[in-house]
């Protein structure tokens, strides 16, 4: 029964996909960029702020909406989205993705070297795109768990949580007690503790479960000593997940938009963890260095002749070669901070 259910789920899911870009289409499509701007799926007018070299050597542009401040909007971190010029829209136009994204900034991810001249004419604007990202992500995942069905240990998981077959525990396991939690408490964390697949705490509001899930986290890391991802519904609660397990004393890592984290919390971020690793210096000047190359190769225009062009190619080169330096230096960072 798996593989059909699955089967079907993306079937559906092609379905509401179809639909939903159908409707986006008929909002969007000949429209004007005020128009857009009103259903806050557009940022018009904007300026460019900043330009950087991001991950992968690619240029990320920080652009700010200049007006209109106080409208709505539907941009998220991880968007994808186009730069464009209303000289030309159909013409001059930049597919990116958010990287940041606040109130009235945003940076954008660019797959380019350099932006294009008809970035310094004005009038330019961003457009949010369709969200294909989240329907291949979901259509993937479904995938992979019709490829999970072949796979006894997988498919464990897979039948309990489509067939209603029922999990299993542990049985004869060491019983958890803290003097945190009560007795209601202490038999969930055990229940967590001795479960093979799956666990579920439910109760109504201010019965403690984030108390008891953060000691069951608690007591998971010090059972398996393995990293533990966890996830919940909203920014909001991941922030007091982040906080209360980071006074347990354990080492937290807070991924997602900084943006989107409490101030208090910055501190537990991926980024600002990266940015105090003692590599983090090297990486700075091999950016700086890299800008150094791009900011030479620009004072070639393509006007010039061969051997300028051939100039302007080797600084680009290099320029490219030092940002693959610096992807490396980065995810090795990465790497180590989750490992």
């Amino acid at each position: 029964m798996s593989k059909d259910y699955f089967k079907k789920l993306i079937d559906l899911l092609d379905v509401e996909r179809k639909a939903d870009h159908q409707t986006f289409l008929k909002l969007t499509e000949n429209t004007s960029a005020a128009d857009r701007r009103n259903l806050g799926l557009t940022w018009y007018p904007i300026a460019i702020r900043n330009t950087e070299i991001g991950r992968g050597d690619y240029i990320t542009v920080e652009v700010e909406r200049t007006t209109h401040q106080d409208l709505s909007q539907q941009f998220r971190f991880g968007s994808t989205v186009v730069l464009f010029s209303n000289h030309d829209p159909k013409a001059d136009r930049i597919e990116g993705v958010i990287t940041h994204l606040n109130r009235n900034k945003m940076k954008i991810s660019l797959r380019l070297d350099e932006l294009p001249d008809w970035t310094r004419d004005g009038k330019l604007g961003v457009d949010l795109l369709f969200d294909n990202n989240s329907y291949d992500e979901m259509n993937n995942a479904l995938k992979q768990a019709t490829t999970f069905c072949d796979d006894d240990a997988r498919n464990k998981l897979i039948r309990i949580l489509t067939d209603g077959q029922q999990p299993d525990f542990k049985v004869n396991s060491a019983y958890y007690s803290s003097p945190k939690l009560n007795i209601s408490q202490q038999e969930a964390v055990n229940k967590i503790l001795s479960a093979n697949q799956l666990a579920i705490v439910h109760g109504p509001p201010g019965t403690g479960k984030t108390t008891t899930l953060v000691q069951a986290i608690k007591a998971l890391s010090k059972q398996d000593n393995q990293k533990i991802l966890v996830v919940a519904p909203s920014n909001t609660a991941v922030d007091l997940l982040t906080e209360k397990l980071s006074e347990e004393g354990l080492n937290v890592i807070r991924v997602g938009n900084p943006a989107r984290v409490s101030e208090k919390l910055v501190h537990a971020t991926l980024d600002y963890k990266m940015a105090e690793h003692p590599e983090m210096k090297s990486i700075k000047a091999l950016k700086k260095q890299a800008n150094e190359y791009k900011n030479m190769a620009h004072k070639y225009k393509r006007s010039f002749g061969k051997a300028e062009r051939d100039q302007r190619k080797a600084l680009f080169d290099e320029a490219h070669k030092i940002g693959r330096e610096i992807e490396n230096s980065e995810q090795y960072i990465m790497d180590n901070l989750f490992n």
